[in-house]
This record gives C-alpha cells, sequence and structure tokens, in this order.
C-alpha cells in the first residue's frame, strides 16, 4: 500500500482519505491558533458572528433606541442623573467663555549702547479689537438675538444640544439668516426626529440619502432632508407631517453627533450600552419595593385547613380581571377561618445593596461616569479614591468640550463674526476677517476635593517652571490676561485709599504631612519670589539674603 501510496505521491494524485486526515490535522491546528473570542461553541452559540455595517444596525435601531433613551430620562434616576452630568460638566452654570485672541505684529525700534537702531517685530494682543468682539459676541447671546423663536440664550443652546447628543445621540440646529434680526443671524434647534430616518436612496445627480443625509461620492454631507412640523398636533403626538420633506443644504445645518465609525451618518445614543441593564435594574428595584411593601402592610391570613363553604372575600377588580385585595399596615386577612399563618415576604433581601452596587458599578462603566457621581453613593470612598476616579472623568468632559467646541461652537462663531461686520453691529473691517476670527473658548472647570494640597502642587511646578500662569488659570477657566488686569486694577485702587496689600507675607498652613516650610522661618522675614512668577519659595532673612 505504501509502494502505492508513493507512486501516487510522484504523479501528484493523493487517495482520498490521506487528503482528509490532512485535512482534519490543518483544521485542529488553525483551531488552537485562532482567537478564542472567533470560537464557535455551545457557550457562544447566541454570540453573533455576522459583519455588518455600523450603517445598519443605526437604521435598524435608531427609533426604538432613541425612544428608549426618552422613556429612561424621563423615569429612571441613573439616566436622569447620567444627562444632567453631562450638562453641568460640559457646560456649566455660565456657559461656554468666549475670549477673542487677536493678535498683532508691532514693530519695535532699540538703541543700543554704541547708538544704532534696531527693530524687532513683536506679536502683541489688539487689545481694542478683543474688547469690540467680545462685548459684542455678549449682546448676541441674549436669548431675544441669538434664537429664532426667543425662547432660548446662547448658553441654554449649549445646554439643550448636549442633552439630546447624550440622550438621543445627535443635535441638529439650523443657522438663518434673518435680515431683521440684530445681528441677522440666529440659530434654531430641530429635534433629530425630524430628520427623515427612512428616507433612503439614490438621487438622479449621483448623491446618496442614507437616512435623511444626502451626501456626494466622497460621502461628505451636502443636504439634509427635513420633515415638516405640524405644530397644532404636537400635543397628540404626530407633530410630524407624514411624506413631506423638505430639502436644506449643509451649509444652513449643523448635524452634531460623536463619530465613532468613518462611514457613519448618523448617531446614536450615549447611554445605548447600558440602557439594557438600566431597565432591568429599574424593574428588579421596583419589584424589590413592591414586596417591601407588601410585607410592611400585611401581617398574615386567617384560614381554615378544612374545606370552607365560606367564599374569600376580595376588594377589588382590576382592568384586566384580577382579584385584587388593599394592603394597609396592620392587617390581618380573614380570607374564611380562624388558623393564622403569618406573612413574611422577606424583602428587600440582604443581598439587594450589594446586587445594585455591582449592577450600577457596571452601567457607570457604559456611561463612562465615576459610579460616585452617577448614584451619590459616598460610603467606600476617601480622598485617593475620589481623586483617581475624578481625574478620569474629567478628562473625558475636557473631551467633549473639545469636540463640542469644534463640532459647534467653532463655526458658529466664523458664522456669527461675518453676520455681525456686515450688519453693522460689529464696527470691523472685513477684509481682515481671518485675523479677527481667533476665538478661544474656555469651557468650565473643577475645584478639587482638597484646594490647600493643589494650590500647594501649583505652586511647586510653577517654582521648578514645569507649568506657567497661563496654563493654570486655563484649567481653572480663566482668561490671564484678564485676571492679571483686574490683579493690576485692585494694586492700583488699593495704592490710591493708601492701603498696602503684602499677599505674599501672608502664611499658608501647610498639611499635616509636611507642614509649612515658611512657618519655621525668623520673624520678621519674608519670602522669596521666584523671578517671572508669583510662586513662593524658601525664607530669607529680610536683607535678601538666605
Amino acid at each position: 500500500m505504501k509502494l502505492f501510496d508513493n507512486i501516487f505521491r510522484r504523479i501528484g494524485y493523493l487517495p482520498q482519505e490521506h487528503v482528509e486526515r490532512r485535512m482534519n490535522r490543518l483544521q485542529r491546528m488553525l483551531a488552537f491558533r485562532s482567537y478564542t473570542a472567533a470560537a464557535t461553541n455551545r457557550l457562544v452559540g447566541d454570540w453573533s458572528t455576522t459583519a455588518t455595517s455600523i450603517e445598519s444596525d443605526i437604521r435598524a435601531g435608531l427609533v426604538a433606541v432613541r425612544a428608549r433613551a426618552r422613556d429612561l430620562v424621563q423615569n429612571d434616576d441613573y439616566a436622569k442623573r447620567y444627562v444632567s452630568e453631562v450638562r453641568v460638566n460640559v457646560v456649566g452654570s455660565t456657559g461656554f467663555k468666549m475670549q477673542a485672541n487677536v493678535r498683532e505684529p508691532v514693530t519695535v525700534t532699540t538703541v543700543d549702547a554704541a547708538g544704532s537702531q534696531q527693530k524687532t517685530t513683536k506679536i502683541v494682543s489688539d487689545k481694542l479689537a478683543n474688547i469690540k468682539i467680545e462685548e459684542a459676541f455678549g449682546r448676541w447671546t441674549q436669548k431675544k438675538n441669538c434664537s429664532l423663536n426667543g425662547r432660548r440664550s446662547f448658553r441654554s443652546i449649549c445646554e439643550n444640544l448636549l442633552t439630546y447628543a447624550a440622550r438621543d445621540g445627535e443635535f441638529l440646529v439650523r443657522m438663518h439668516y434673518n435680515k431683521t434680526s440684530l445681528f441677522g443671524f440666529q440659530l434654531e434647534i430641530i429635534p433629530p426626529e425630524f430628520l427623515d430616518e427612512t428616507y433612503n436612496t439614490r438621487l438622479e445627480n449621483g448623491n446618496a440619502v442614507k437616512m435623511g443625509v444626502e451626501v456626494d461620492s466622497t460621502r461628505r454631507p451636502v443636504a439634509y432632508w427635513i420633515r415638516k412640523a405640524r405644530p397644532e398636533l404636537e400635543v397628540y403626538g404626530m407633530g410630524i407631517s407624514g411624506g413631506e420633506r423638505e430639502r436644506v443644504p449643509a451649509e444652513e445645518i449643523i448635524h452634531g453627533f460623536d463619530q465613532e465609525y468613518e462611514n457613519q451618518t448618523r448617531g446614536i445614543s450615549w447611554m445605548v450600552q447600558s440602557m439594557y441593564r438600566l431597565k432591568m435594574l429599574s424593574a428588579y428595584d421596583e419589584a424589590e419595593l413592591v414586596q417591601a411593601r407588601i410585607g410592611a402592610s400585611a401581617g398574615g391570613f386567617f384560614y381554615d385547613e378544612k374545606d370552607s363553604a365560606e367564599e374569600v372575600q376580595f376588594d377589588a377588580t382590576d382592568s384586566e380581571g384580577n382579584k385584587t385585595m388593599d394592603m394597609q399596615p396592620g392587617i390581618f386577612r380573614d380570607i374564611g377561618g380562624k388558623r393564622f399563618t403569618p406573612f413574611d415576604p422577606k424583602h428587600p433581601t440582604t443581598t439587594h445593596g450589594d446586587f445594585v452596587r455591582t449592577q450600577a458599578q457596571r452601567i457607570s462603566a457604559g456611561l463612562d461616569l465615576a459610579y460616585a457621581s452617577l448614584t451619590n453613593d459616598l460610603s467606600d470612598a476617601n480622598y485617593s479614591s475620589n481623586r483617581v476616579g475624578l481625574v478620569a472623568e474629567r478628562e473625558k468632559w475636557k473631551r467633549v468640550q473639545q469636540w463640542f467646541t469644534e463640532m459647534f461652537l467653532e463655526l458658529i462663531f466664523e458664522r456669527w463674526l461675518e453676520m455681525a461686520i456686515i450688519s453693522g453691529q460689529l464696527a470691523l473691517p472685513m477684509a481682515k476677517f481671518d485675523k479677527f476670527n481667533q476665538p478661544a473658548w474656555i469651557g468650565r472647570r473643577w475645584a478639587w476635593i482638597d484646594p490647600l494640597k493643589e494650590a500647594q502642587a501649583n505652586l511647586l511646578l510653577l517654582q521648578a517652571r514645569l507649568t506657567s500662569h497661563y496654563q493654570l488659570l486655563g484649567e481653572q477657566g480663566e482668561d490671564p490676561e484678564e485676571v492679571f488686569d483686574d490683579i493690576k486694577a485692585i494694586e492700583d485702587l488699593a495704592k490710591e485709599k493708601g492701603i498696602t496689600l503684602d499677599l505674599l507675607n501672608i502664611k499658608v498652613p501647610g498639611d499635616s504631612a509636611g507642614g509649612d516650610q515658611s512657618a519655621n522661618a525668623p520673624k520678621g522675614t519674608a519670602p522669596k519670589v521666584a523671578a517671572g512668577t508669583n510662586a513662593l519659595v524658601e525664607p530669607t532673612n529680610g536683607q535678601g539674603e538666605h
């Protein structure tokens, strides 16, 4: 047999049994070396292996996810808290602050010791232009000027857009160039359901419409197909006109969503990963609450061990025909006899708190939110654990602020600046538009749990020249130029009133670990200030010597 096998191999032929053995061996090798996550067995039989596009997934779940997300925000504590955290941490109580950052070159002539002149060019702040832009933008942000319906200020618009983004996964803003308004530029918020997700087609001009968004061959949005509104029917849940839609050019629409996939056209709720667990946990918690109420209301029942002709008396019948009994505290029900059996459902169980805490931790991970921020549960928290959680969370909020700045704020400012100059509300030359279009957006910043430790750490960083006042003040949401102007104004006012402000000699008590180094300095000494900073360094002997 081996002789024939050798002959067959030489002429390029192998018997079927040899082929099967080799194929089985190869499959076993591939199975051994493949990814565990790609395995197909009874344990992962319900795990999908079908490759679909993100557009298909979003189209199939867009309406249902949006409706369920809105229901959760209306009725679930954690969902409501999450959306509130987004608004509070991204927009804040005062909203985004626009700082005009217009700069211009200035030629400075200096004379050296030999009498020769040298000219150098410096880039300095154009304070007059910055003041004009910030003052005009501040007037536009009032609700009577920036909102088409006159009902929302610019801060309120930003807050509402972040609500749509977190809950529905996307927001829509239409820009109106209205000559009758003060600046000729106003904003209209369009709810995402008005963008017709059922409209998917290929147009005659070669563009494709995907879920209401018309894109060209490069997938760049060129228009949005918006359903027409029926305001008089909104109270009946039918505020959208059936089948009627309007094509709005992309130049008039800002469609904001967190694009995770390159070919993604619509956004999905930021809560989508946690929505199922939120619903199940809410239902479980409700069941435990009902059982606890029943257990607290009914003490037990009287019954007869033998058959009794006496019929059990019920109190009412619900809408589905089920007979019900009213439960009240301290009530013992007689259901046909005299033997007593206590009623004790033993709810909530002793494991209820641990179970809810575990599920809430999973939910907070899906929402990318610190557990303590979502639940207000600080029972196991300390300074270190809180700080670690908050540092990661606040970096996430900074990322969302930057996303919102790029997606909405920068574009809005550019359109507003153009219309403000054209309308005459901003007296600046249009020829220098690019020079004036230099906004810096400062978002909400946060105070730390122990401000003293943070202040001491910042002083050390300044002393070591590892940071600057610009960076530290920027992280706090402050404009360094405004802060220094305020300090200069206070110092000038104090000098005018004959008041000495010797703030650098104020001793700040140190923490329990290290203490304040300047506290042990000889009496009458003053701390030394590092050049170029306001940071305190080691004390001197009062004569400029250490």
